[in-house]
C-alpha cells in the first residue's frame, strides 16, 4: 500500500501544502490497515494495531504527550501500550483512535 502525503515540513518546521502527492517511505516496511488525515497530521494503523502519526504537532495532535514540532513518521506509545488500536480519526487539531 502506498501512503502519500500532501504536506511538507521546511527546514524551519514550517507546514507548506505540497501539490502533489509524496510517498512517506518511513512507512514502506508496515502493512498499513487505516489511515485518516486531519487538516495538517495523518495517522494510520498497521496490521499490528500500533498507531504512527505524522505531519504538525501544534496542538499535540500526534498523541505524543506533548506540542513540540516533530519531522518524519511517530510510533504512538505510552497509554497505548499493551492495547490494540482497531479505530483512528483526526480532526482540524486533534486525533482519536479506539483499542479493542
Amino acid at each position: 500500500m502506498l501512503i502519500l502525503k500532501l504536506f511538507l515540513k521546511d527546514s524551519s518546521n514550517l507546514i507548506t501544502r505540497q501539490l502533489t502527492p509524496k510517498l512517506v517511505k518511513q512507512l514502506s516496511p508496515y502493512n498499513i490497515r487505516k489511515i485518516s488525515s486531519g487538516q495538517n497530521h495523518t495517522a494510520v494503523i498497521d496490521c499490528f494495531g500500533r498507531l504512527f502519526t505524522f505531519g504538525s504537532n501544534k496542538f499535540g495532535q500526534l498523541g505524543l504527550g506533548h506540542s513540540k514540532a516533530r519531522l518524519g513518521v511517530n510510533l504512538v506509545g505510552s497509554s497505548l501500550v499493551g492495547h490494540k488500536v482497531t479505530n483512528v480519526s483526526c480532526g482540524d487539531t486533534f486525533t482519536i483512535c479506539s483499542t479493542s
